[in-house]
């Protein structure tokens, strides 16, 4: 899907949300995703999204443009619908990219999202318990997972060892002459010759794939002037 102007509205408010993107696709996903998650970075669609629920949001492309234009065309779109009927939080088209906050607003912003009220605020809008686990472990990757050094116990390691497929044995040279034994009573049997002359005769085939692995089991069963079993 190409670049473009779209938005999200709402069919149980009649808000609506709306923004640009480079692929529109993409951006369609993002934003379910975050929505899905209970991170969205809009908290008034994130807030209606929890109240309302999936089925009453929808996403919809209001233009297709070049890159070039997107923010022009956006802050049109934008000013086409009343503000009390946005849930963007910024009217104004700009772009967060390259700035860089300091530790202070980072602070102030960590501390407003992750404090006791906001915690108490999202569980009293309704989230749901798969949203707070969904948040909490991405808090918990965000730190970078596991430490470094961790060990499994001994019984997670059988439960990962049973769960594992089988490897199959290595071929002993034993089993491999008898394999090669096998397909040569096959390729010189005379029921064989004569459906492959017949094979032949109706549709021009010939059973060179079977004398090319008769060939090269031959060439491993027997060294380079040595007379014995090489093992592959």
């Amino acid at each position: 899907m190409p670049s473009g102007i779209y938005q999200i509205a709402c069919s149980a408010n009649g808000k609506v949300y709306i923004g640009s993107a480079l692929v529109l696709s993409r951006r369609k996903a993002q934003h379910f995703n975050r929505l899905r998650a209970g991170v969205h970075n809009s908290r008034h669609l994130q807030n209606a999204w929890n109240k309302y629920g999936q089925s009453a949001f929808h996403f919809s492309v209001l233009r297709e443009c070049s890159p070039e234009d997107l923010e022009r065309l956006e802050a049109e779109a934008i000013r086409t619908v009343p503000e009390s009927r946005l849930f963007n939080v910024r009217l104004s088209v700009e772009t967060n990219r390259g700035i860089k906050w300091s530790a202070e607003s980072r602070a102030r912003i960590a501390g407003r999202k992750f404090s006791p009220e906001a915690y108490k605020k999202r569980a009293e809008i309704g989230v749901t318990p798969n949203q707070r686990e969904s948040y909490k472990n991405r808090r918990r990757r965000k730190g970078g997972g596991r430490p470094c050094g961790f060990h499994h116990s001994e019984e997670t390691r059988r439960k990962i060892g049973a769960g594992q497929p089988r490897k199959k044995a290595p071929m002993t040279p034993e089993r491999r002459l008898a394999a090669i034994a096998i397909l040569e009573k096959y390729y010189n049997c005379p029921d064989r010759i004569a459906r492959s002359a017949a094979a032949r005769k109706g549709k021009r085939r010939s059973g060179k794939a079977l004398a090319n692995i008769l060939a090269s089991l031959r060439r491993r069963r027997y060294g380079t002037g040595t007379g014995q079993l090489s093992l592959w």
